[in-house]
């Protein structure tokens, strides 16, 4: 998602440059040399433009027709993020989550009404010993009153 919101404000910022171009014939610009060193240089012919086509292929087009093209691109990549990004909740006022927060409250303290039902008392069962017993408690056990 980020890679394609940062590749549109790319194309943006690309789209801005391009209408500029064709305001004056030449434009002073930092040619790249390195990934860090630059010398000046200008750029003539301002209203022809470069544009990529894919694996490689370069057209010549004037600044007008590439801005058609990053139009065309701009909604590919808002068609992408739409596909990507998550489904947003459906909004609700204020005050229906508040009736519906004392909707859940009112549930919560409403006695429930379950059946009575009569308990049995039940009988104390005499105590077992266990299976295994030394029979020193055995004796102890038998012993007690």
């Amino acid at each position: 998602m980020e890679a394609l919101e940062d590749l549109k404000s790319q194309y943006l910022e690309v789209k801005q440059v391009i209408k500029s171009l064709p305001e004056s014939p030449e434009h002073e610009i930092l040619i790249p040399l390195t990934k860090v060193g630059f010398i000046p240089g200008k750029v003539k012919s301002t209203n022809k433009v470069w544009v990529g086509m894919g694996k490689d292929t370069f057209v010549e087009t004037p600044a007008s027709a590439c801005e058609s093209i990053i139009d065309k691109k701009l909604t590919e990549i808002d068609l992408e993020i739409n596909k990507v990004k998550p489904p947003s909740a459906p909004e609700k006022s204020v005050e229906e989550v508040f009736n519906r927060l004392k909707e859940l409250e009112q549930e919560e303290s409403a006695p429930t009404i379950n059946p009575i039902q009569e308990k049995k008392p039940q009988e104390p069962s005499p105590p077992q010993p266990p299976a295994k017993v030394s029979k020193f408690k055995q004796e102890m056990m038998a012993k007690r009153p």
